[in-house]
């Protein structure tokens, strides 16, 4: 990464952006986004998820673990907003948010998605897809069909104006009714060759059910992984594999791009 660390901060009253990252991802997942944004005269703050990082996957399948994340994107927005040293060169009225993956699912609910946890016990007795190998893997107890649902667990967060979403996990957990508080525009993303997160069941039900409040980008080629960083020099096997010949750099140059511009369309106000 080509950056000035610490270095000093230019302008005043600019966006902000905040960065809800995958199951087991970390600060660099979307690096290069963050950057093109930076670039682009915003504030971003990428938060690294307590117990759902590459580091530590201690909260993952927990009853707490989905709400938890919702809980700590509100604590990002607190912090930078009321102690972050630069407080005062943003413009409280213009954040915004990025989630992928589970942190997709992270940014639905914090712009008012509700999602019902009771359905996933229901859909993963029927479906053999990531999300429930994983919590069947780590023993869930939203596997559960007894276990509560967390009622009012997750919090909008009226401050985020305009939200990015790509490839949502655990999509199926919005029932029909999960998007009826949500207002903000939202950009939504989905990879054609996703079999992490299939499309049917996740991206699916929140572009059907937000219609034209949802800007529809589908990436053909692309698969899940797609969605991150392009990798450098450290090539991790899994996340660094593209389907074919899909070429992720060029991709990210124009979705970064397609992300920027959608900021800058939905969270108008003082230049930057």
């Amino acid at each position: 990464m080509d950056v000035a660390p610490n270095g000093p901060i230019s302008g005043s009253a600019l966006p902000l952006v905040v960065i809800s990252h995958g199951n087991g991802g970390g600060l660099g997942s979307h690096a290069d986004l963050a950057l093109a944004l930076a670039a682009a005269g915003y504030v971003v703050a990428a938060p690294m998820h307590t117990g759902d990082n590459y580091a530590d996957q201690g909260a993952v399948g927990s009853v707490s673990w989905l709400s938890g994340r919702n809980q700590q994107l509100h604590a990002t927005v607190d912090y930078m907003l009321g102690s972050w040293q630069g407080r005062d060169r943003i413009d409280p009225q213009r954040v915004g948010a990025f989630g992928f993956s589970a942190g997709g699912f992270t940014v639905l609910t914090a712009v008012g998605a509700q999602p019902d946890l009771k359905i996933i016990a229901k859909h993963c007795t029927e479906s053999p897809e990531f999300a429930c190998d994983l919590l069947r893997t780590v023993k869930s107890p939203l596997l559960n069909s007894a276990t509560p649902g967390l009622e009012g667990a997750f919090v909008p967060d009226a401050r985020i104006k305009a939200a990015v979403v790509a490839a949502p996990g655990l999509g199926f957990a919005m029932g029909p009714n999960a998007f009826g508080s949500v207002s903000v525009p939202i950009q939504l993303w989905s990879a054609e060759q996703d079999t992490n997160v299939p499309y049917a069941t996740n991206t699916r039900p929140a572009r059907e059910a937000l219609g034209p409040r949802a800007e529809f980008h589908s990436v053909p080629g692309a698969g899940h992984f797609s969605f991150l960083a392009p990798c450098g020099l450290l090539r991790p096997p899994g996340i660094c594999s593209d389907p074919g010949q899909f070429d992720r750099k060029a991709f990210h140059a124009h979705m970064n791009g397609s992300v920027v511009a959608f900021f800058d369309k939905n969270m108008k106000g003082a230049s930057h």
